[in-house]
């Protein structure tokens, strides 16, 4: 999603999971102050604030909220850095996390703040002292339960089967006349789905050369990209192992990468 004057904003950073979160956050990490809407720039830097992220993350984003300070030191005084402050004044004042505060206020001791610019610093300053910062807590990672299917029963001792008990074969005809269809795999069933989720991952791993991504993260990427709600992780994964399989990906050490040009 974007406003009005297309600053890059996005939704639920704050309730997102980690490995959710780090998909999210590769498009718009490195992009400069100005094209980041006010709620997002606030979001990211509160979770640079939050503990029990994992390790490489809390680098990312500890990375990204210095970088934003030293962007935002270097807004012009004047027409730039008073509209930048009316943008920030327009949200909630428990959202603007401690050390973002701490950074903008940072600039109304500047001999060179033009006037409306201290008044709106003034003004946020007013907000912070009556309003605390609120807290996140990182979400916790969806668990995957695998369900192990039950095996044939073993006859009893004493006991065999008969062929009139024969489980029938795959294919063969039922007792009502009718035929008993092979299962086929999420994929096969909608090549629609199964090509959306190869282009994906495809054009996803362009990106990444041969550092590629971890798996975990390339699935939940494709997952939150998806049009579909119920795209599955088997099905990313059974495409996965397509490409594998035509040698236009490679994977190692839990990581995929593109082969080549991969297209």
């Amino acid at each position: 999603m974007q406003d009005k004057v297309s600053r890059i904003a996005v939704d639920g950073l704050r309730s997102s999971d980690p490995t959710v979160l780090s998909v999210m956050i590769q498009d718009i990490i490195n992009k400069p102050i100005d094209q980041l809407s006010q709620r997002t720039l606030c979001d990211l830097i509160a979770l640079s604030e939050t503990e029990g992220l994992p390790r490489s993350l809390e680098r990312e984003l500890s990375r990204f909220r210095d970088k934003m300070a030293r962007e935002y030191n270097d807004i012009p005084v004047g027409t730039n850095l008073s509209e930048h402050l009316g943008r920030l004044a327009e949200l909630p004042a428990e959202q603007i996390p401690a050390s973002w505060r701490e950074a903008v206020l940072a600039r109304i001791h500047a001999a060179d703040i033009d006037e409306r610019s201290r008044g709106l610093l003034a003004e946020l300053a007013g907000r912070f002292e009556r309003v605390p910062p609120e807290a996140i807590t990182v979400a916790s990672a969806p668990t995957v339960h695998v369900q192990r299917g039950r095996g044939p029963e073993r006859p009893r001792s004493g006991t065999s089967l008969s062929r009139n008990t024969a489980t029938p074969a795959r294919g063969s005809r039922s007792r009502s006349g009718g035929s008993r269809p092979a299962r086929t795999p999420a994929p096969a069933r909608d090549p629609q789905r199964a090509q959306w989720v190869r282009e994906d991952v495809l054009n996803r791993l362009s990106g990444y050369g041969s550092k590629g991504l971890k798996q975990a993260i390339l699935v939940a990427g494709a997952k939150h990209r998806s049009p579909w709600k119920d795209l599955g992780d088997e099905e990313i994964v059974s495409a996965l192992r397509a490409l594998l399989r035509e040698d236009r990906v490679r994977f190692s050490a839990g990581r995929w990468s593109i082969r080549g040009r991969g297209w």
